[in-house]
């Protein structure tokens, strides 16, 4: 039967769709995951999901009830609250699972229960409004695969737009009130909201690496929610100059790239910074302090130019 329970999951693996764009999507063995010494390990035949509310009769389903309900994809971007500039602590994919909205729909709780609370099955828990639960995904699959152990098998919260620590893998329990609640890592002082920072960063070239020739700049910018309206980049501290980037979805990062030629061989700084439709511009703010609501700020590095050949 579980057999039968993926193959409804995953009809139509989407993996031709993410090999053609290997540039958007983080590949799923180098996806970035909690340091756990061991994930959670989780037989699906043992595993359910408990949607409860103050004066209703929960809504109990087992892993084939799961994979039997109507399913999407959903694109979004994934990085930790704890993500320091030019972190590696960040992925994109896309991840496939049933909405929350048809969850809760199929519960039918009072829409007033506006509050909830997320539980995964080493206790630990995270809160949000019902407003954002309703707009993510529980995922059981990532790039068309199999959602990894490390990663939050057999389900996890896809969250368009918050800090990872309000989207947990390893799902056992949603439950909602009309109080809000707070989780493990807002009662230690974290963002009450999770909302995302506007960040951006730097993939190549590498930090010290030694290049020659025609540079390729290239990295990423997201902004959660809102859209990214600029990307520019400062080398040696010149100034900002703004440069080409795909535009992308809100929940999504955009990729920018940018070819350059070093007028001398020698060592170059390169910054990068992200406006947001707010209006919003990255700073320079002390990138080692993410505390309590998520870090923007700018990414720098240095690196070789070398003698050409």
């Amino acid at each position: 039967m579980l057999a039968r329970a993926w193959n409804a999951i995953l009809p139509d693996a989407p993996a031709a769709a993410v090999r053609s764009a290997e540039a958007l999507y983080t590949p799923t063995s180098r996806f970035y995951h909690e340091l756990h010494n061991q994930p959670p390990r989780i037989n699906p035949e043992h595993w359910s999901l408990y949607l409860g509310a103050q004066g209703s009769v929960p809504l109990i389903l087992s892993y084939s009830d799961l994979a039997h309900m109507p399913h999407t994809t959903l694109d979004a971007t994934l990085v930790s609250i704890g993500w320091r500039a030019g972190g590696e602590q960040i992925g994109h994919a896309r991840w496939q699972g049933v909405p929350l909205s048809l969850l809760l729909d199929e519960f039918g709780a009072d829409r007033a229960l506006a509050h909830s609370l997320v539980t995964r099955a080493d206790g630990r828990t995270a809160s949000m409004s019902r407003k954002q639960l309703e707009s993510g995904l529980l995922a059981f699959a990532i790039n068309g695969e199999p959602l990894p152990d490390a990663l939050g098998f057999p389900a996890r919260l896809i969250v368009p737009g918050l800090y990872d620590f309000k989207m947990p893998g390893w799902v056992t329990r949603i439950e909602l009130a009309d109080h809000p609640f707070a989780g493990f890592w807002e009662q230690r002082g974290w963002s009450a909201s999770g909302d995302v920072q506007t960040l951006s960063m730097i993939e190549t070239p590498r930090a010290d690496e030694r290049v020659s020739g025609a540079i390729h700049l290239s990295g990423i910018a997201y902004a959660g929610m809102r859209r990214v309206t600029q990307v520019e980049i400062s080398i040696d501290n010149s100034d900002w100059t703004s440069i080409p980037f795909e535009a992308s979805a809100p929940g999504s990062w955009s990729r920018w790239a940018f070819d350059w030629e070093a007028p001398a061989a020698g060592r170059y700084s390169l910054r990068v910074r992200a406006t947001d439709e707010s209006g919003f511009t990255q700073q320079d703010t002390d990138p080692t302090a993410p505390f309590p609501n998520g870090s923007s700020a700018i990414h720098r590095i240095a690196f070789e130019v070398a003698e050409p050949a």
